[in-house]
């Protein structure tokens, strides 16, 4: 015999000491011994429960409160309970009714509704349905304080995307959207029936499952981090395509020269990772101003693709033209400017391009591709040509040696506009100094570094 740990003023018989007792032999375990291997084997008993009219009234309101929290509404599994009750009791009814004496009368739809603390009418919905098609009445489970609500359509990751791309381009067009239009979105889908528009308490209810989607899918309202963002222009994107196009049929059988430009100022830090002691607590003092800018250009060249890895020379590999290196620091008095761009102009890069064309000369480097990014220095134009400033009266005097025939009454912007044509099919003078050398030149028009 057991005692529970619990209160030892209830014995209690486990169901294991009962197993392996064997009642032609008697145990010679003492009274000790049998205790501690029943608790060893079997489980601990519940505590003592002294049950009133309190304790009752207590429970009751706690499985509310759990329902609130869960699912008001009767779930598929209650319904079972609710059949499987009504059956024990309709049973333990007709037992009884066999014995002798007047049988007892019980309401089976009260009994039950008391004892799972659901309504009558609950309780008779899910024994007629079971009784008429032994199926389950329909749950209304719904999400959130009611429980879970039946979905009207399926959540795929292919119509979560479909929403999302749908949304990127309205909110692209600044067109405001709210559950409403989302909802319209899924009726010209087809995932809802447009049928639905005729009918107010189903288009209401197709509205609330729209916006349990939206809340699911994590969307919100408001302007977004990302409103303000810059978008490239399609002629950015068409350029970019033809020039990753070019490089890679040049790669293949050409030498690339990238040609770069940048600066650094005299305290720049670098990675900030000098020694230090970290026991010494006392102040750095900062640097007063960042000290000159030095303005750097250089050029550098891949491996010939025409040669073998292994049979290339150094002067045949990638490496830096050191040649090309230049590194000066501007006057700030002549060149005010914030952009290190401002520290390089026309004049000067030609003779840098000179000094890179002869360069390659000397070294008998040929079949090169050279690449420049889109600096208004990369892209001058000889000497004498029309320029933006120009006065009318220049302009017109300068159309008759660009094959520009005119009436005498366009105004200037016209003018202009049929000039700038013109320009536009003539090559900057860079790459006409690198056609003089027998090199191609390919010039990344209209993108940055």
């Amino acid at each position: 015999m057991c005692w529970s740990s619990y209160d030892l003023s209830v014995p209690e018989i486990s169901h294991s000491c009962l197993q392996d007792s064997e009642p032609s032999t008697p145990k010679r375990h003492s009274r000790a011994r049998t205790a501690s291997m029943c608790e060893a084997n079997s489980p601990k008993s519940p505590p003592k429960l002294l049950f009133d009219e309190a304790t009752y009234t207590e429970g009751c309101e706690w499985v509310k409160r759990q329902r609130g929290i869960f699912s008001r509404s009767i779930t598929d599994g209650e319904n079972l309970d609710i059949i499987a009750l009504q059956l024990g009791l309709r049973y333990e009814a007709y037992i009884k009714s066999k014995l002798p004496g007047r049988p007892v009368k019980t309401n089976f739809t009260e009994t039950v509704a008391k004892l799972l603390r659901r309504s009558n009418a609950s309780v008779i919905a899910a024994w007629n349905t079971f009784l008429k098609s032994k199926t389950l009445t329909p749950s209304r489970a719904t999400e959130g304080p009611r429980g879970k609500k039946l979905f009207l359509f399926k959540r795929t990751q292919g119509l979560s995307r479909k929403i999302r791309d749908w949304l990127f381009e309205r909110r692209a067009h600044r067109t405001r959207t709210v559950a409403k239009d989302v909802l319209g979105f899924l009726i010209e889908l087809d995932i809802i029936p447009a049928t639905i528009k005729e009918d107010a308490k189903a288009y209401a209810t197709a509205l609330r499952a729209t916006q349990r989607y939206i809340k699911h899918l994590g969307y919100k309202r408001g302007k977004g981090k990302n409103s303000a963002s810059y978008e490239e222009r399609e002629m950015v994107t068409q350029l970019r395509n033809q020039y990753v196009i070019n490089m890679t049929r040049f790669q293949k059988t050409r030498r690339i020269i990238y040609t770069d430009e940048s600066y650094m100022h005299q305290h720049y830090k670098g990675p900030d990772d000098s020694l230090f002691d970290p026991t010494d607590d006392r102040p750095i003092p900062r640097e007063k101003h960042k000290g000159k800018r030095f303005c750097f250009i250089a050029a550098i060249i891949s491996a010939d693709p025409n040669i073998p890895e292994e049979q290339r020379t150094p002067d045949q590999k990638a490496h830096l033209l050191k040649e090309t290196i230049d590194i000066f620091s501007p006057d700030p008095k002549k060149h005010d400017t914030k952009d290190y761009h401002g520290m390089f102009d026309s004049k000067y890069f030609k003779n840098w391009m000179e000094k890179l064309l002869i360069h390659l000369r000397v070294n008998d480097v040929k079949n090169v591709v050279i690449v420049l990014d889109n600096a208004s220095y990369h892209k001058f134009l000889r000497e004498g040509l029309p320029k933006s400033h120009w006065r009318k009266a220049q302009l017109i005097a300068a159309c008759p040696a660009l094959g520009i025939n005119l009436a005498g009454d366009e105004t200037r912007e016209f003018i202009w506009s049929m000039v700038k044509q013109k320009l536009d099919m003539i090559e900057p003078e860079i790459v006409e100094m690198a056609r003089k050398e027998g090199l191609a030149n390919l010039q990344q028009s209209n993108l940055v570094n």
